[in-house]
């Protein structure tokens, strides 16, 4: 999630898998000023909220750990919900995850 502003930008990546295990990090804020070093903010944390009955997220908020960067807190609220459908299993994949760009999936239904 990188997030621009005039003098420097925000760069948060937080992988995990599907256990919620993490597997990769970094928050750190990067100067445009060249003079200034990179800033580490510690580990990043998300919490969500959800709108009632759904699992469609109606904001969420990431804060940090790291040093200097206990009191930056990201409020985001989403603008627009986009609906993603998974491709059909096939025998080749198993599963719908990988989409084949050799396959005309449009015809399949």
């Amino acid at each position: 999630m990188p997030i621009q502003f005039d003098d420097h930008m925000l760069k948060i990546t937080i992988d995990e898998d599907y256990s919620g295990q993490r597997v990769q990090e970094e928050a750190v804020r990067v100067w445009s000023d060249p003079s200034r070093p990179d800033e580490q903010l510690g580990r990043p944390e998300i919490t969500v909220a959800y709108v009632p009955g759904t699992r469609e997220i109606a904001s969420s908020e990431v804060s940090f750990s790291g040093p200097g960067a206990a009191d930056l807190r990201i409020r985001v609220t989403p603008l627009r919900t986009v609906y993603l459908k998974e491709a059909p299993a096939t025998p080749t994949t198993g599963t719908g995850a990988t989409v084949s760009t050799t396959e005309n999936w449009s015809s399949k239904g």
